[in-house]
């Protein structure tokens, strides 16, 4: 009955001109079927009887993931096993974020390998090949090797087909008219909130979203179709990415989040309706008005924008907090607390030992506790304010104005180096641009204007190691 039935997968393959060879499907249907399959190289049939003219047989390499999940089919072992691998990392990370573990079932997912590296190709190279087959489903990866992969994309791309696998194998039978599309916000999330469950995302992206959630607000987030993932570059898709894994983590974290995102993923891709539709369905909660979903949203993008222990402040936040913390604080005739100026210092210098102490320790206590999160050349400022705090303390004055003094030129010139480093970045992003997307109207002359501070404002530290930069990567550009 296995034969018969793989038999007529196999015409029905060639019938409707499905990409897909016999060994593929055969190997597609051992998977299902939970038979042990492993790496294997099939040999070409060299028998003069079915290949008389000694034509070249089709390459029917394959691997079979360690999960039995994916099937990659392609020419150099090495490569598909690291596809294999890198799609096996996907099935790990969502069996850790929803501590369901993924098995082999009756829809394997087969990733075909196209091409040479470094071919020239004028599309994206990776494409997904959906195809009904009878009471079976045909879920593919073409992956052209000419540009070579990005991991990202495909992670993407191997996840999306993995909810399409999901909501397949929640179905008895399969609905001749089933049309399977997943929301890139789910699948952008689930990988986003594993990151975050292991430490490797960023935080920067959610400080900027909760700092501007109209950048990519919950509402433009839900909208989003796949077809528009090709227009977010740069920092466009790390606001999406922030915005999708701070909508899923919020999901998870709900009561009873991780089994109502469980049913939902087994349903979602083949959801006629509208997604949201189905989101409130398994989350009531959230439908509490027009901007319930939002306001939700952006309680969750501004708990993951907080600080961690462990982050380091960047050169400018630095600067804030020491701005902040260095006063003294000296109590008036009344005993009020009134903030001065370190400047002053000399009036702390003639108060009584216990008032020294009391009018020092806070700044002292501060300054130790930003030592572990500055930026680390503040770090010997940071220690030189301490040990003029201690002397003062004492009752000391060892040429304070003077150091305090160098001290703030040693603050300033770090700032401004800052802010020339960002601003050549900026100028190299700009200058070095291939696409321009939006109203850019004012471009040349925003452009021209960067050029001419850049030579105004010119550091005579920084600045020549910044030249001699560009020039070297100029003169490999000219050898390419």
């Amino acid at each position: 009955m296995k034969c018969l039935s793989g038999l007529l997968l196999f015409c029905l393959c060639s019938a409707l001109g499905v990409g897909t060879s016999r060994a593929q499907l055969a190997v597609a249907q051992n998977t299902a079927n939970g038979q042990n399959t492993e790496t294997l190289e099939t040999p070409a049939d060299n028998s003069g009887a079915t290949n008389p003219n000694n034509v070249a047989q089709p390459n029917t390499n394959y691997t079979v993931s360690g999960s039995k999940i994916f099937t990659v089919y392609g020419e150099r072992l090495e490569i598909r096993s690291a596809i294999a691998s890198l799609a096996d990392d996907i099935v790990r990370d969502i069996e850790k974020l929803l501590s369901q573990p993924q098995k082999a079932g009756r829809f394997p997912v087969i990733i075909t390998l196209h091409g040479q590296v470094g071919e020239v190709i004028t599309h994206s190279g990776i494409r997904q090949q959906l195809q009904q087959i009878g009471d079976r489903y045909l879920l593919q990866l073409h992956v052209h090797l000419g540009k070579g992969f990005r991991r990202e994309e495909l992670s993407y791309e191997c996840l999306e087909l993995l909810l399409h696998r999901k909501a397949l194998e929640s179905l008895d039978s399969i609905p001749e008219d089933i049309v399977l599309r997943a929301p890139p916000w789910l699948v952008q999330g689930l990988i986003e909130a594993s990151l975050w469950k292991e430490g490797k995302a960023g935080r920067e992206k959610y400080e900027t979203l909760r700092n501007s959630p109209q950048l990519f607000g919950a509402e433009r987030l839900l909208n989003l179709e796949k077809s528009d993932l090709n227009q977010l570059r740069g920092p466009s898709r790390a606001l999406f990415e922030a915005s999708a894994g701070a909508m899923v983590l919020g999901l998870l974290e709900q009561k009873g989040g991780v089994d109502q995102v469980i049913k939902l993923l087994a349903e979602v891709s083949r959801f006629e309706g509208e997604t949201q539709d189905l989101l409130y369905q398994y989350f009531p909660t959230l439908n509490t008005g027009a901007q319930g979903i939002e306001k939700w949203w952006n309680l969750q993008v501004a708990n993951m924008a907080l600080p961690k222990l462990t982050d380091v402040y960047d050169i400018s936040e630095t600067e804030t907090q020491l701005q902040d913390i260095l006063y003294l604080y000296i109590r008036d005739e009344l005993g009020q607390l009134k903030r001065k100026s370190l400047s002053e210092y000399k009036s702390l210098i003639a108060m009584e030992p216990r008032d020294r102490l009391e009018a020092m320790e806070s700044v002292k206590t501060e300054l130790i506790r930003l030592n572990y999160r500055c930026f680390p050349l503040h770090r010997p400022i940071i220690a030189e304010y301490l040990a003029l705090i201690s002397a003062w303390q004492q009752g000391e004055d060892t040429d304070s104005s003077t150091r305090l003094d160098r001290l703030k030129k040693e603050r300033e010139l770090m700032g401004i180096a800052a802010a020339r480093s960002r601003d050549y970045l900026d100028w190299y992003i700009i200058s070095n641009a291939r696409e321009v997307k939006g109203d850019f109207r004012n471009y040349q002359n925003f452009k021209q204007q960067i050029e001419k501070e850049r030579e105004i404002l010119k550091d005579e530290l920084i600045d020549p190691y910044l030249d001699q930069m560009q020039m070297i990567w100029q003169q490999r550009k000219s050898q390419r």
